[in-house]
């Protein structure tokens, strides 16, 4: 679409080129270098990571003491109970694992 409508300006611009006195070249120069200044941002890896990084500082720097005190905290906490959700986890469902128990062997007995 945007290609056609590039298009779309160089015929226009060469017919009416004799009017404004540009040639073809010189409007098809202007038309690409309007193009070029409309085109987003190159998206290079290091530009990326820079702004980036420099969006993650404006975002902590607004954070309030108390805020970025439970990022900390939550940084720290939240691998070590990964590490102990298999040796917690059993514990704190074995209420719930004999409650279906016996609610399983509850009903086998009544047929």
């Amino acid at each position: 679409m945007r290609l056609r409508l590039y298009s779309l300006r160089i015929g226009r611009a060469a017919r009416f080129s004799s009017k404004v006195g540009q040639s073809a070249a010189e409007l098809r120069k202007t038309a690409t270098a309007q193009a070029a200044a409309e085109r987003p941002k190159s998206s290079r890896p290091g530009a990326r990571a820079d702004e980036m990084a420099e969006c993650a500082a404006v975002v902590e720097g607004g954070k309030s003491m108390w805020q970025r005190f439970m990022c900390g905290a939550n940084d720290v906490v939240r691998p070590v109970a990964s590490l102990l959700a298999p040796l917690v986890m059993p514990v704190l469902d074995a209420p719930s694992q004999r409650r279906v128990d016996a609610a399983v062997n509850s009903a086998a007995c009544a047929r």
